[in-house]
């Protein structure tokens, strides 16, 4: 009789597992189709008003920048809400950023995967007036996606990958700042200084550290890896204050390639009144037990909900040492005491600067989900208006 039970106990617990992950597989199908259903009716309908908007960026820049905005803050909304939907959530943990939304800031991150842009576009989502004046630095190959386009039309930064292009993508990426950061009056950069994901760097960040561990003054990373400095050297370069100068130079092959860029400063109209950088945000970013989320877990939901943790410190741009050398030392510290940070987190479930339980100085994100049905109906409209009216063109041809 105990073993009739115990029998029928397990087969209950199969047929429970088994209809448990039906669940989840119809679950994160579905959800795939959403996905894809959005990006049906968001991204084209995107691009045909930005190309229809174009005139105006020639005849009245001030105008389509504004507009342009608008449109790349609610795109930004809709993947945002991939992750929100999916109870993929954030929470804040550290400095208070609201007092520096305004501000020309530097905001610099760990990456451990795929999933940690889309968290941070729907975290941003929640703060008022930072989207529409916020430029990505990101690697080129992602010119090439859905986004990459709306990136494009926002001119956003595609820094060149690979150790052959470093010195001319650096240099690529000052002339940028020059003629869009600074004349289009954007606020907030981002950047990903460690230049990829954990897992595909890690290996050799600490090969290079072991060589060069009496320089750098320690000989491993184990939960970020070690931050590339030219773009950041760059960026300090271009946008910090007068007192604070890095001196560089560049080979006169690369010198001579800019020279034959073109010159992309006339679509710019917002005059400026020389923007200083005022702030460094390091963010952060601890999953928990160290297991990271990954896109594909976004957009199908396959994983349980979970909150993921970004934890803000703001510097002052005049903390930060006024000579490369003394920058590059300063970065390099900052990540490893990142990695001692996310160490903590991983075995106590908690960040050094909290107490208690730590629940005080946590605040969950919160999303209007008003608002995204209202931009969901919105994109749909809009994809429906612009299917009749090319429907119509065509029938005119043909």
């Amino acid at each position: 009789m105990i073993k009739y039970h115990l029998l029928l106990h397990d087969v209950l617990l199969i047929c429970s597992g088994l209809l448990y992950s039906s669940y989840v597989f119809c679950r994160g199908i579905l959800k795939l189709i959403w996905v894809l259903a959005n990006n049906l009716y968001c991204f084209p309908t995107h691009t045909l008003w930005m190309l229809t908007l174009f005139p105006l960026k020639k005849c009245k820049p001030n105008v389509y920048w504004k507009i342009e905005g608008l449109l790349y803050h609610w795109m930004i909304s809709m993947v945002g809400c991939w992750s929100w939907v999916s109870g993929y959530n954030v929470v804040e943990v550290g400095d208070d950023v609201s007092r520096i939304m305004d501000q020309t800031v530097l905001v610099i991150a760990n990456h451990q995967s795929t999933a940690d842009v889309p968290l941070m576009m729907g975290c941003f989502n929640a703060k008022e007036g930072v989207l529409s004046n916020l430029m990505w630095i990101m690697d080129s190959v992602f010119k090439y996606t859905n986004f990459g386009i709306v990136s494009y039309f926002h001119d956003d930064f595609f820094i060149l990958s690979g150790p052959e292009n470093r010195e001319r993508g650096v240099q690529l990426l000052k002339r940028h700042l020059e003629k869009v950061y600074k004349t289009l009056n954007r606020k907030w950069l981002i950047l990903f200084p460690e230049g990829g994901f954990l897992h595909k760097r890690r290996e050799a960040s600490n090969r290079y550290l072991q060589k060069n561990a009496a320089q750098i003054g320690f000989s491993e990373l184990r939960n970020v890896t070690l931050p590339r400095v030219g773009a950041m050297e760059a960026i300090i370069e271009s946008l910090a204050p007068p007192s604070i100068h890095l001196n560089q130079t560049f080979s006169s092959d690369v010198e001579e390639a800019l020279d034959d860029l073109p010159n992309r400063s006339n679509h710019v109209i917002i005059p400026p009144d020389e923007p200083c950088l005022k702030y460094i945000l390091d963010i952060t970013i601890a999953y928990p037990s160290g297991k990271p989320l990954s896109l594909f877990d976004i957009v199908t939901g396959c994983k349980e909900p979970r909150d993921t943790y970004f934890l803000y410190k703001i510097y002052e741009i005049k903390m930060i040492p006024s000579d490369a050398e003394g920058m590059k030392q300063w970065l390099y510290d900052l990540f490893k005491l990142k990695d001692d940070t996310l160490q903590h987190f991983y075995t106590t479930g908690k960040f050094p600067i909290e107490v208690g339980d730590g629940t005080l100085l946590r605040r969950p994100v919160q999303q209007d989900n008003l608002k995204f049905v209202i931009l969901h109906c919105t994109f749909i409209v809009s994809t429906y208006m612009h299917y009749c009216i090319l429907s119509y063109l065509y029938s005119l041809l043909w």
